[in-house]
């Protein structure tokens, strides 16, 4: 239940904001058309004759408008900190339902009413009664979406604040700019091709997401052909941007998807430890007698991170592939029904809206009714991101695990690698048992031979030559430090985020935690306390699978990093006043709370 909250109140915010933009451009279009016209024959190329809208219809619809834009801004504002959560809230829940609800009764009382006029003929609802429906289908969706949010912040599921980042701001000033721009060029070449402003939408709609169905929309004049070229190629570039965003933002979404399941699990255990962790040690040292309870629990937290990781991005595909097939086969019984005056079978329609998604548009079909234009601006406004996050994600996942098999499969045909034959299926085989062992198992990583070993191995060995304690500090707090702090801040920069090995943790956390090297005198020696002359000391034993446990950060590297940045300034500190306390909080690194000597 908590995890569903965490992303109502992390998701929903930014689907008001960006559904609403649209919700707003829809209803800029019904206000730019009447919404009834004559056809005096059933003949498709007879022209038509467009019944005034009444004066009370555009009042209420601009009133419609105008709420609806209040709710957008109030959401924003919101969203950047500058107005409180109750009364934002408040504000765009009620304003979005009363547009809707207003917009909706509006919409079936001219519906229903008939033309005062005799004339032989059909009337016919013009496009700008069909983004009016559509724009209030999001008014109301829309409503609900942030009714949700409101109720999770009263029921203390998070906290009645917005956190806005930088992904999800430019997300939002993207949709902004998208929807701004797709306008502000159909009224410019609906003037210059002398097209009707609505069917300008549909053209630059169809452009701006690289459809290009063609047809009868296409610049004819010498003027509108030279401002098609920088037109198209800013806004394909908008739209570029927009998907980008949106996968970073779906991507944070569902890396903190990752981090709730994988609290969850590790509560599981934690509750599991408490319950039998006798019979559990006990079954450790028979199993593992080489292995460290410490080091069992770092293994285990290791393969949590990797099977929760693929489940999340395994569900992601699901997702992503649902909503592909559900916008696919939806559209075209929809556009079946909208184009039924043109004939269109369930098999045609398919066909369409599998070019369109693809961004193929042969353009043999298009839409040409009055319904169907508007069903595919909203369509395909949603479906072309859709299918990129598709794709990406099944680069993710299938795309990846293909072309690793074709490279196995390179390696042992006609593309041998470097390493032969030999290593090559060593290595696979290792992979596939890894993949397989149980979360319950003791795996190995393979970071413990890197360099950060053999750096701690060799800095052992140089600190044996330093015997005094200043000297010790010194060469601590100015060589040691300044040399980990360069690595870790390459390490942090790296993609994928590097995940350290245990022993490279064990030397981290000794380094941070107690803070200097032990080189023994021989006084100390003698007593008996720690057995050899100069290691680092064993730092405190480490709670890996708990929910203060810094493999949970989401991002080792800058962790560590933060640690030791504390330790060097904290000892440049005490270097300078001997008198000062070498204990500090843990809070200070990785968000802690416990007090580490």
């Amino acid at each position: 239940g908590c995890r569903r909250w965490w992303l109502v109140s992390k998701i929903c915010p930014l689907i008001g904001g960006v559904f609403g933009i649209v919700a707003n451009a829809l209803c800029i279009c019904s206000l730019t058309q009447d919404w009834r016209e004559y056809r005096p024959t059933q003949d498709l190329q007879d022209k038509f004759q467009r019944i005034k809208n009444p004066p009370w219809l555009i009042t209420i619809t601009s009133i419609c408008f105008g709420c609806g834009l209040m709710s957008n801004l109030v959401l924003f504002l919101n969203l950047s900190g500058r107005l409180s959560f109750v009364f934002a809230q408040a504000t765009t829940v009620i304003g979005w339902l009363l547009s809707s609800l207003v917009f909706g009764v509006l919409i079936i009382v001219y519906a229903l009413q008939s033309p005062r006029t005799q004339r032989p003929g059909e009337y016919l609802f013009t496009q700008g009664f069909y983004y009016a429906i559509m724009s209030t289908g999001l008014y109301f969706f829309i409503s609900v979406v942030m009714t949700f949010v409101f109720v999770g912040a009263h029921k203390k599921y998070y906290t009645k604040k917005f956190r806005l980042g930088k992904m999800e701001r430019t997300l939002l000033l993207l949709q902004l700019g998208l929807m701004i721009y797709l306008l502000l060029g159909a009224l410019v070449f609906s003037t210059i091709e002398g097209w009707q402003f609505l069917d300008a939408v549909f053209w630059a709609d169809f452009t701006l997401l690289t459809i290009g169905l063609g047809g009868d929309l296409t610049p004819k004049t010498n003027l509108g052909r030279s401002l098609f070229i920088p037109y198209a190629v800013s806004g394909i570039t908008i739209v570029g941007l927009m998907v980008n965003s949106i996968g970073e933002v779906l991507n944070t979404a569902k890396k903190g998807i990752q981090e709730q399941a994988l609290k969850k699990q590790i509560q599981r255990i934690e509750v599991r430890i408490l319950r039998d962790g006798v019979s559990a040690s006990k079954k450790l040292q028979k199993t593992h007698p080489s292995r460290s309870q410490n080091e069992y629990e770092f293994n285990v937290m290791r393969k949590l991170q990797g099977t929760t990781a693929r489940k999340c991005k395994w569900m992601a595909l699901t997702f992503s592939v649902l909503a592909t097939l559900t916008l696919w086969l939806v559209s075209a019984a929809i556009f079946t029904v909208a184009e039924r005056e043109n004939q269109w079978t369930f098999p045609i329609s398919v066909y369409f809206t599998s070019g369109a998604l693809l961004t193929i548009g042969y353009g043999d079909f298009m839409p040409s009714t009055n319904s169907a234009k508007p069903i595919f601006v909203l369509w395909t406004l949603f479906a072309i991101p859709i299918i990129t996050i598709t794709i990406s994600n099944s680069a993710d996942t299938i795309i990846k695990e293909f072309q690793g098999f074709v490279l196995f499969i390179g390696s042992l045909t006609i593309l041998p690698g470097q390493d032969g034959l030999k290593k090559v299926v060593k290595s696979w085989y290792l992979k596939f048992t890894r993949d397989r062992t149980p979360v319950g198992a003791c795996v190995s990583t393979t970071h413990t031979a890197n360099g950060h070993q053999k750096s701690s191995e060799k800095g052992r060995m140089e600190k044996k030559e330093v015997d005094h304690i200043a000297e010790r500090d010194t060469y601590f707090y100015y060589h040691i430090i300044p040399k980990e702090l360069c690595k870790v801040l390459e390490e942090s920069t790296v993609f994928p985020q590097k995940q350290y090995g245990y022993e490279e943790w064990l030397y981290y956390l000794s380094l941070i935690r107690m803070g200097k090297w032990v080189c023994l005198t021989q006084e100390r020696h003698r007593e008996g306390n720690i057995e050899g002359n100069c290691g680092y000391a064993k730092p405190q034993e480490t709670n890996w699978l708990s929910q203060a446990s810094p493999l949970l950060s989401s991002n080792e590297a800058e962790w560590i990093l933060q640690g030791l940045t504390v330790v060097l300034r904290k000892g440049l500190e005490k270097m300078v006043s001997p008198s000062e306390s070498s204990k500090f909080q843990m809070s200070e690194i990785g968000g802690c709370s416990k007090n580490v000597t």
